[in-house]
């Protein structure tokens, strides 16, 4: 797999597919500045696509967006929202990839404030050579009022896929059994980031800091599953989503429980799958994770 990065790092790559992939993904934000957010989506979502909103159910597919879309349209007419692409990793096998970036949303006059943050997106290659988006996370930055999906996850056939599932179970038992920072410490790659609230909130060196120091890790309990998993053809890019229940408890006593869905991609690092990027969003009620 290779990485690329805009600014001075990007000469020392020499990849024609990750800067074809980085060039993709400044020509989707274009589209979005020059025709809106939804025309943009529906020219570069794959017809299986799907989209985690900021806040809301996944969208699963075309269909289903452009539907949402024509029933909301009044969210978008006041959006102009562009990004602009940082990095880019393929997979071995050249048919799979994911980009991540910094996003701005602003809407039209004076006093509105530039909503920014952090976006992940995974392209495949279809059968024309076309880069089209598998999932997308950060460039929705409404809230899809939309029904649950089905989740239900299809046993992957091949070893590769059903290793990557494997690894997000082991993930989430992990942080069960040891807390979630010692999870995260254990599962994150070299360059891997967690974000929250369109922010990267850590790094694997904040994990190390709080694994020597237990104390500061907040009394918490998250808990996760996958229902939605693609692996590359090489078997070294992948990625999972599903639902989470995270249940916080304060100092002051009681406990607070937030729902919503996880979007974790995975890489393949010294033979083991560690994860890249993992991020989520909110729902209001509950999502099974049964």
């Amino acid at each position: 797999m290779v990485w690329m990065m805009l600014g001075p790092s990007a000469a020392m790559e020499n990849d024609p597919g990750g800067r074809q992939l980085l060039d993709k993904d400044r020509e989707f934000s274009e589209f979005s500045r020059r025709e809106g957010l939804c025309p943009a989506f529906l020219a570069f979502l794959d017809r299986e696509g799907i989209v985690l909103p900021r806040q809301g159910h996944l969208v699963t597919g075309r269909p289903d967006f452009k539907l949402i879309c024509r029933r909301k349209q009044g969210q978008f007419e006041d959006l102009v929202m562009g990004w602009i692409p940082e990095m880019a990793k393929l997979s071995a096998s050249g048919k799979l990839g994911v980009t991540r970036g910094r996003y701005t949303g602003v809407g039209p006059g004076t006093g509105h404030k530039p909503e920014t943050g952090i976006y992940a997106s995974v392209w495949h290659k279809n059968a024309r050579g076309n880069w089209k988006i598998l999932f997308s996370q950060g460039l929705y930055p409404r809230t899809f009022a939309c029904h649950p999906p089905d989740l239900r996850l299809e046993v992957a056939r091949e070893a590769a896929g059903r290793s990557l599932v494997a690894a997000e179970l082991a993930f989430a038992r992990h942080a069960l059994d040891h807390g979630v920072a010692r999870a995260f410490y254990q599962f994150i790659a070299r360059e891997g980031v967690a974000v929250s609230a369109g922010r990267i909130q850590t790094r694997s060196d904040y994990h190390r800091q709080i694994v020597s120091s237990p104390e500061n890790e907040p009394e918490q309990l998250l808990e996760w599953k996958p229902v939605v998993s693609r692996v590359s053809a090489s078997g070294d890019l992948g990625y999972n989503a599903g639902p989470y229940r995270y249940t916080l408890y304060p100092d002051t006593g009681g406990s607070r429980v937030y729902y919503g869905y996880f979007f974790t991609v995975w890489i393949r690092e010294n033979g083991s799958w560690k994860f890249l990027y993992d991020a989520g969003n909110r729902v209001s009620g509950e999502v099974s994770l049964d």
